[in-house]
């Protein structure tokens, strides 16, 4: 008799594309920004970001959508990836989301 050919099991199926959602659909459980990210002098005091949260409620991406130093958007970044939010949830499910912050930032 011919040899069983190993089961290969199915591929995961790829992670849901994380959906759209207002600001005030998702709450954050933690983070702060460290006393060391400050505005550079002339610039503004406030930067706004997309954020893209996992199903877990991770920061999984930061994109800023204000123009920013090199310097203080690879600090924001830094700090908005340590970022906690409930998980958004989506008939029941936890679900990738996305959705823009506004960052006050000290001077």
């Amino acid at each position: 008799p011919e040899p069983t050919p190993p089961v290969v099991p199915a591929p995961a199926p790829p992670p849901p594309a994380p959906v759209t959602v207002p600001p005030n659909a998702v709450t954050k459980l933690a983070g702060a920004l460290p006393d060391n990210v400050r505005a550079p002098k002339g610039s503004p005091a406030v930067a706004a970001a997309k954020l893209c949260i996992d199903a877990t409620g991770a920061v999984s991406s930061v994109t800023f959508i204000s123009k920013l130093d090199h310097s203080l958007a690879s600090d924001l970044t830094s700090a908005l990836q340590a970022w906690r939010y409930q998980p958004y949830r989506k008939a029941g499910a936890a679900v990738p989301a996305c959705f823009a912050v506004t960052i006050r930032l000290k001077s």
